[in-house]
């Protein structure tokens, strides 16, 4: 035990490299997510992060790899986003939006989205097995 002893501050230095390398690369993966999710605020952009994330989620593949085929800015004629489920209640308002088709290793996928502030926040609806989506009204501007 004794042979250990002058070993120690050594072990403490090592540890506390690693930890701060460990830490460090959290706060550049943290950062990076942040960042991607802000981009600016813009409501499309936002829109498309939220569902190409959705999407990848439900992939198992990184979100960098959905590509967006198509975006429009729509309106939606209520809040079901143009995908109403069997049985729910939607409120019966416009809802402005954006279509989106994504693609991922050859297969198209439709999302419909509401706006919002941030990524995290943005109504997305995955309607690409939906029986009869509807395609909303397009809109000139967000």
């Amino acid at each position: 035990m004794r042979s250990l002893l002058p070993l120690f501050p050594i072990l403490v230095i090592l540890l506390g490299i690693f930890g701060s390398l460990v830490l460090l690369g959290v706060l550049r993966e943290k950062i990076g997510e942040e960042t991607n999710q802000s981009n600016s605020g813009d409501p499309l952009n936002l829109a498309t992060v939220a569902a190409q994330s959705d999407l990848a989620r439900k992939l198992g593949v990184r979100a960098d790899e959905i590509l967006v085929v198509s975006s429009q800015v729509v309106d939606w004629p209520d809040a079901s986003l143009g995908c109403p489920q069997p049985g729910a209640v939607y409120a019966q308002v416009v809802t402005p939006g954006f279509s989106l088709l994504l693609e991922s290793a050859g297969k198209l996928f439709e999302y419909h989205t509401g706006e919002a502030e941030s990524a995290t926040e943005t109504p997305i609806v995955d309607c690409t097995d939906h029986p009869a989506p509807s395609r909303g009204t397009p809109r000139e501007s967000v």
